[in-house]
């Protein structure tokens, strides 16, 4: 049921831009990692969130999805979304709307040595998308809950390190005067986290 609402609350937030009287069809490039790209689901192609969307939303919008497994928001992490040429991709696509949703993997205690940069990392590929000849209206999404509290090693995801993170991205929209799609906030279950697993 949360991953329903928290679907049908993106898809009600993207549905709110109207289609233009010239029924100009509605850009929507959705940015992030192996979550946005469907990584280890059947069929990411038909079955991936973006394409969910477009499943929901209809003919009046065109989503294409750049999510990239692995991929970290910030800039000197082991694999910075900037980095890959999904970045140029989505840029030459000209979106109305882009959704961000980085920051899983920017917990993994290799790229979080980094950690102070990763304010002013979202911040400026936010503007890099505001900046663009299309001035599309641009989201950022919190990432989910971790379901493992403790790293087992530097190249895992912490769910205690998301707890950091998640306040980081509400400050980053807050202050680039974006929108937040609250992720971490929808899968939290009846007031509490999903359950942690920590190291025995």
């Amino acid at each position: 049921m949360k991953l329903k609402s928290a679907l049908l609350a993106a898809t009600f937030a993207l549905s709110t831009l109207p289609l233009s009287t010239h029924a100009k069809t509605i850009k929507v490039a959705c940015v992030g990692d192996s979550i946005t790209f469907g990584a280890k689901i059947k069929n990411p192609t038909s079955n991936s969130y973006p394409a969910q969307l477009q499943h929901l939303l209809g003919d009046g919008y065109q989503i294409k999805n750049f999510g990239v497994s692995g991929c970290t928001m910030l800039n000197k992490g082991r694999r910075p979304w900037t980095k890959r040429p999904a970045y140029a991709k989505a840029t030459d696509y000209q979106p109305d709307i882009v959704v961000i949703k980085l920051g899983t993997n920017d917990s993994k205690p290799a790229n979080w040595e980094f950690k102070d940069e990763f304010l002013p990392d979202t911040l400026k590929l936010v503007e890099h998308f505001k900046s663009l000849s299309s001035h599309p209206r641009v989201m950022l999404c919190t990432p989910l809950p971790g379901l493992r509290a403790e790293p087992r090693n530097k190249g895992d995801i912490s769910g205690d390190t998301i707890k950091k993170i998640a306040p980081l991205i509400r400050q980053a929209a807050e202050e680039a005067n974006v929108e937040l799609i609250d992720l971490n906030t929808e899968f939290t279950f009846f007031g509490n986290e999903l359950p942690a697993i920590r190291k025995p």
